[in-house]
């Protein structure tokens, strides 16, 4: 008796993701909820869709500092890791009977922030080549990009600058899984005016 062989089926093509509050419930478990009753990270007046029309919990919106295009929301909700430290400066007190160091100062450095994507054509078999057209833009931009994430909101992100990108092989034609490496940007000014005295005061 034969096998059945769901990879070689499928042959390399994604199934749309399913529904993330399905009908049947276990009794064990309380019902999470209809879609309607769906809401994202943060309350906001628009909860937004994947391309499958699934609700996204923390949605991204991209676009250049210096361009004139809206924001671009990402077709498929990406996965969103960020890393934070603190820079500390430390000095050794030599012949020291006590341990570690005097640590003098702190400063926050810049978070670092891991952007995981794909994007996949719900309709056909195609390469998502205009997606990927417009996620080069972005990549290869040299300039800061404004973001509008939930996530990002909590920590008062609202640009990036994106320092390395890869794009890694993706089983089936119509797929291609995406990764950007990050970090924050905040809006400095290093001339002061005399309206303005203390604004960003490095």
């Amino acid at each position: 008796m034969n096998e059945f062989d769901l990879n070689r089926f499928l042959n390399g093509h994604v199934l749309p993701p399913l529904p993330p509050y399905p009908k049947a419930t276990d009794p064990g478990y309380a019902k999470a909820g209809d879609y309607d009753e769906a809401t994202p990270l943060m309350a906001t007046e628009r909860i937004e869709v994947t391309q499958f029309g699934t609700p996204q919990a923390a949605p991204l919106k991209m676009k250049l500092s210096n361009g004139t295009a809206d924001y671009w929301l990402l077709p498929c909700e990406p996965l969103i890791t960020i890393s934070g430290k603190n820079i500390i400066a430390k000095r050794n007190v030599a012949k020291s009977k006590l341990r570690g160091s005097i640590k003098e100062r702190w400063s926050q450095d810049d978070y670092s922030i891991s952007i995981q994507g794909l994007f996949t054509n719900k309709d056909s078999f195609d390469y998502p080549e205009d997606d990927m057209k417009r996620l080069r833009e972005l990549c290869e931009a040299k300039d800061t990009i404004m973001v509008l994430c939930p996530l990002f909101e909590i920590l008062d992100i609202n640009r990036i600058v994106i320092e390395s990108y890869e794009l890694p092989f993706t089983k089936g034609e119509e797929n291609q899984n995406w990764t950007i490496q990050a970090i924050s940007d905040d809006d400095w000014d290093l001339l002061l005016s005399i309206d303005n005295p203390v604004k960003n005061v490095l």
